[in-house]
């Protein structure tokens, strides 16, 4: 008993005991009063910047709309996305596994940089680290972030039987196809069902994908507004901003960079400096292309009853595709000039593009995707939608010189089956179609500009006819090729391809001849 009462004694002598319970702060947040304040500014607690208000704004959109922060160029949108990453992290713990890609590696150490400082000024996250050989973050809650580069569907390897809550995209516009986009977000499932998968991007005009995304995102939905995607198939927001919004920036002087780096091509500079994406198509035709001066209106078999017009001036141009669309167009090249309604006068030797076959897939809305192919479609059926098309125009494709049905010389090579080439079977369809000029795309490029910009004048230029469709959606969004300045960069330039060989034949004296032999030229 002696024992245990000089225990007791020493037990409550010890500078280990428990202090009494002390009067609870009037801030401190187990007070009932103090559960319904909002948040402290996230600038006094975590040391990060004060948002911008477009940057408020996304961040406000709910999880269960995806994202597409696209404008102009200085607006914030990848230190917007590399935030709404760790603010999810924060939020979801372990349950978070999210994948950021880029299509090149300085950008990819970019939004690194970025998320370790992120980390870093947040004291939630403390712990986090980056496994360089991995490319993954490993945050101090558990949850994790993959950085992966994207350019084909061959990047899919990376994440198959990953379960991804979170993909974003760093320019999305960089990638020429949607193709390796949508088989990545095949990956975005959570077993936990706290969190709705989300999938987040942000894309300037003016690269190689502008197009699809142009044509299938942009221009079906108002910014700021969520709508239905049919592409991606899910409620998405358009979130636009400029260099305008960026308040941390000096605007003049960055402004002025941009237009110098756009060479005073004002489509570049519209696109860049204003994130207007529908100025973004003139940029490879900028100084050539015009809808008001090319475009004429298409008048049927009625073009029969023009003055010395005869079917010895009429030209075939084949793009075959398998995956992606095959595109024929219809031309005439005018001996006289054409006088037209509103007083525009088409010049001898000019090319009109008179109407078109394109063979592209059809959404359920009846939209058309320029960048892919209708598998269902083969050389038979090709063949007959050529008859189609030449019977609505009063012709058939006996009455056009071989010489002058002009076709990638690829389809020489192509095994379409037992029956031999594509060539061969399209003759076997009766559409012979002649090799066409082996130049280079810059040379048709070249010439196919210099007769755009001709278009309205005295000297031989290009039209087209409203029939022509994919042209007219194509066409005006091809981009400069980064790595070769006298070739264009496009995701379906499918058809611009077939106009381009049969304006190459027409330039060509060896494809003069209207016998429709050649010793010099191979028609199947």
């Amino acid at each position: 008993m002696t024992y245990i009462s000089n225990m007791t004694e020493a037990s409550t002598a010890t500078k280990f005991r428990r202090k009494p319970n002390q009067p609870i702060k009037k801030s401190d947040k187990r007070l009932k009063e103090n559960r319904d304040k909002p948040p402290a500014n996230v600038q006094a607690e975590a040391g990060l910047p004060e948002l911008l208000d477009h940057q408020r704004m996304a961040i406000s959109v709910p999880d269960e709309h995806w994202m597409l922060m696209a404008g102009g160029r200085g607006g914030g949108k990848s230190w917007t996305l590399a935030l709404l990453l760790v603010r999810d992290a924060l939020r979801f713990g372990k349950s978070f596994r999210g994948a950021l890609l880029r299509t090149d590696l300085a950008g990819l150490k970019k939004l690194q940089v970025l998320i370790e400082e992120f980390c870093n000024s947040i004291p939630q996250l403390a712990g986090t680290r980056y496994l360089v050989g991995q490319k993954t973050f490993e945050f101090g809650n558990g949850g994790r972030l993959f950085l992966h580069y994207l350019k084909d569907e061959n990047a899919f390897g990376r994440f198959q039987g990953e379960d991804l809550s979170h993909i974003a995209i760093d320019e999305l516009g960089q990638i020429s196809d949607p193709a390796p986009v949508l088989r990545l977000l095949s990956s975005m499932r959570s077993p936990d069902p706290q969190i709705k998968p989300r999938f987040i991007a942000t894309a300037n005009p003016g690269n190689a994908g502008s197009l699809w995304i142009y044509e299938n995102v942009i221009s079906r939905a108002t910014p700021w507004q969520p709508k239905h995607n049919e592409l991606f198939n899910h409620e998405m927001v358009i979130c636009h901003s400029t260099v305008h919004d960026n308040s941390y920036l000096d605007v003049e002087q960055y402004v002025a960079t941009l237009r110098a780096s756009a060479n005073n091509d004002p489509a570049k500079i519209l696109a860049e400096v204003w994130g207007d994406w529908s100025a973004t198509p003139a940029s490879f035709f900028g100084h050539s292309l015009s809808e008001q001066r090319s475009k004429v209106q298409w008048i049927g078999s009625s073009i029969q009853s023009l003055r010395d017009f005869s079917t010895k001036d009429l030209w075939l141009g084949l793009d075959f595709g398998v995956r992606a669309p095959s595109a024929v167009v219809l031309a005439y090249r005018t001996r006289n000039p054409i006088n037209l309604p509103d007083g525009r006068i088409i010049a001898p030797k000019s090319i009109i593009l008179l109407d078109e076959v394109y063979t592209c897939l059809r959404e359920k809305d009846n939209s058309r995707r320029w960048e892919l192919g209708d598998a269902s479609i083969n050389v038979r059926t090709l063949a007959r939608a050529i008859e189609d098309m030449l019977e609505r125009n009063g012709l058939n494709i006996k009455s056009i010189p071989k010489l002058h049905r002009i076709a990638d010389a690829q389809i020489g090579a192509m095994t379409g089956g037992m029956d031999g080439s594509i060539g061969n079977q399209l003759a076997t369809y009766g559409a012979k179609f002649a090799a066409g000029p082996k130049g280079s795309r810059a040379t048709g490029w070249a010439l196919m500009s210099s007769l755009m910009a001709n278009a309205g004048t005295e000297l031989p230029g290009l039209y087209a006819t409203e029939r022509m469709e994919s042209f007219w959606a194509t066409a005006p969004l091809a981009q400069h090729d980064p790595s070769k300045p006298d070739d264009l960069n496009l995701g379906a330039d499918h058809m611009i391809d077939s106009v381009r060989y049969m304006l190459m034949a027409t330039a060509d004296s060896r494809y003069q001849s209207v016998s429709g032999y050649s010793s010099k030229v191979r028609v199947w």
